[in-house]
């Protein structure tokens, strides 16, 4: 991802930095219970108060903990606390086995700059992350999906997103591979494809990539139609459709139609 400032992260998340996705109907995971985990790098939540140890002001002005005024600089956002490095954003998120909120801690002992927390679990969360920034936000996943559709309608970089029943992965990795021949690609790494994978993969495009390849599934009725808004492809790749009897992609094979994808054009 592009370094970003902590105001414009701020802003992002409560939808006042300007045109983004529509990731509002996008759900919490569900048949997806560890996502967070299998996810860990790259209208909903607002960002109610921004707490730092050296006062509210600072972090709502982006200036570090350090409470010197420099801009605080975002350079990668991460779900899983053992994959932070110094100087990240660790994202909270619930599963149905995990909660990220358990291990604010342990990403702020890594070097986690700032963390992002829901409402309901700010209080825990203060002790552990009194060395960061702490953002509270109504839901940590729709901010996350809020932040990613902000950064996608800032990006020149022509993506192209693959869904279907089958085939979605090998299809993305063969455009991948034929389109890196003579252009600056980057891909969907290994699942990145659903409410958490997905934003995150376009928050790892950076300005130089001329194209990205982006895999899309669902879990729940409507998924695809949520994400594909997030994602704005310019072109939509359909691997193939189940029939509709097919209920484990039920946002492919009962009610999506792919109708999806009638606004790939878009930015």
């Amino acid at each position: 991802m592009q370094t970003i400032r902590l105001t414009d992260l701020i802003a992002a998340i409560e939808g006042t930095a300007g045109p983004m996705g529509d990731a509002s109907r996008s759900r919490r995971p569900g048949a997806d219970p560890d996502s967070a985990a299998e996810h860990p790098t790259a209208s909903g939540a607002v960002a109610k108060e921004s707490l730092t140890r050296t006062g509210d002001r600072a972090a709502k002005e982006g200036r570090a903990p350090s409470g010197q005024g420099e801009s605080l600089p975002v350079p990668r956002i991460v779900t899983d606390s053992r994959q932070v490095q110094p100087g990240d954003v660790f994202w909270a998120l619930r599963g149905e086995r995990l909660d990220g909120h358990a291990f604010v801690g342990d990403a702020v002992q890594r070097g986690a700059r700032v963390c992002v927390v829901d409402a309901d679990r700010v209080t825990e969360c203060k002790g552990p992350a009194a060395e960061a920034v702490l953002i509270q936000v109504d839901d940590t996943l729709t901010a996350l999906q809020r932040l990613a559709g902000w950064y996608r309608c800032r990006l020149a970089t022509s993506v192209i997103a693959v869904t279907g029943s089958v085939g979605k992965t090998t299809t993305r990795e063969m455009i991948q591979a034929v389109l890196s021949a003579g252009r600056r690609v980057i891909r969907s790494p290994r699942n990145y494809n659903n409410q958490i994978g997905v934003p995150l993969s376009l928050l790892a495009i950076e300005p130089h990539h001329e194209l990205a390849v982006l895999e899309l599934a669902a879990s729940h009725s409507g998924e695809i139609a949520a994400l594909a808004e997030l994602v704005r492809p310019h072109v939509g790749v359909v691997t193939g459709v189940a029939p509709d009897g097919d209920s484990s992609n039920p946002s492919i094979s009962g009610d999506g139609r792919y109708v999806a994808f009638e606004s790939s054009d878009r930015k």
